[in-house]
């Protein structure tokens, strides 16, 4: 899981951080409301490459944590069958989009 701190943004939701996200990366992924507990939206590649992404309050700071998982649940089920497998041949596309999104994050204007 990646963490990344911007500057206090009381004001700022998970669904209002999922429209910025939108704007962003709308025309390159796919950006949607997750039903995952822990996370707010997803950021999705493709079936077997995505980004979770949550937004938390804490005192004096806005902390989004995100991290790279496969948004299909059939994906996740496969790539835990085939753990090895899938570590080789996901493992760099998990790094590239999550760089992607922690790049975003730290250099949006939005979230400074």
């Amino acid at each position: 899981m990646a963490k990344v701190v911007v500057g206090h943004h009381p004001e700022l939701t998970g669904e209002s951080a999922m429209k910025i996200f939108k704007r962003q990366f709308g025309s390159k992924y796919q950006v949607y409301k997750t039903e995952l507990p822990t996370r707010d939206f997803f950021v999705k590649k493709s079936a077997w490459v995505g980004v979770a992404v949550s937004v938390r309050q804490k005192p004096n700071q806005t902390v989004f944590n995100f991290t790279a998982i496969s948004p299909s649940l059939k994906a996740r089920i496969l790539s835990v069958a085939f753990l090895g497998i899938a570590v080789l041949v996901l493992q760099r596309r998990f790094w590239k989009i999550e760089n992607e999104i922690r790049s975003f994050i730290e250099n949006a204007e939005e979230f400074k």
